[in-house]
């Protein structure tokens, strides 16, 4: 009996045991397109781990977990590397179209922010020149061009601008041999400096008409 005991005991010590294929590990050391089961849901990684975050989808929404949060996986699942990359670059596509969304989102939330600073300055500024209009017609008094230029630039509108024409007649000296018709074409190249004018307004200077005529000086 001892002997038949010995026998059936090394029989059954000789048979190896199935390994459950379910194993435990933490979900930043799974590769994307990677399933596993988190509290009894199934999830499916989606990219790699970023600031100790992971992508997973779950019940059908994108969701962060931590890298180091523990999953169950089949460790003899296939991993095809080309499903994989898809999955990730599927998921940066993803990542980027909600990045562009929360700029467009910010951008728009910034300018409806502007539009109504705007709205109440004009209503402040309606409300202003309503009230000097009424001071005005009470008083009777006539505005001078200082106190008009006043009003409107303390209404944040344009003063009043005043256009200086000019004629200018005058002759240079060339030497040379070059022809009349040469020297002509040279002098379209004269030009008026203001640079020494108070208060001209920029890139308002005009040139209406140019009269150039070559003689010989004897």
């Amino acid at each position: 009996m001892d002997n038949i005991s010995t026998s059936e005991s090394a029989s059954t010590a000789s048979v190896e045991r199935p390994v459950p294929a379910a194993v435990q590990v933490a979900v930043g050391d799974c590769a994307a397109g990677c399933v596993a089961v988190l509290d009894g849901e199934q999830i499916v990684v989606v990219g790699s781990p970023d600031n100790g975050q992971v992508p997973v989808v779950t019940a059908g929404s994108l969701q962060q977990l931590a890298a180091a949060t523990l999953v169950y996986t089949d460790r003899n699942q296939d991993q095809n590397p080309s499903h994989a990359t898809a999955i990730a670059q599927l998921y940066d596509l993803v990542r980027s179209d909600r990045g562009r969304q929360a700029r467009l989102s910010e951008q728009l939330s910034d300018l409806r922010d502007e539009f109504a600073r705007y709205q109440r300055r004009s209503e402040a500024n309606l409300d202003s020149i309503r009230q000097a209009a009424i001071d005005h017609y009470k008083t009777g008094d006539s505005i001078c061009t200082e106190g008009l230029q006043e009003f409107l630039r303390d209404h944040g509108m344009q003063p009043i601008r005043h256009r200086v024409r000019f004629t200018v007649v005058g002759s240079y000296l060339v030497e040379g041999d070059a022809d009349a018709d040469s020297i002509q074409d040279d002098a379209v190249y004269v030009e008026i400096d203001l640079s020494n004018v108070d208060d001209v307004v920029d890139n308002s200077l005009t040139i209406d008409d140019r009269t150039i005529s070559v003689t010989d000086d004897a």
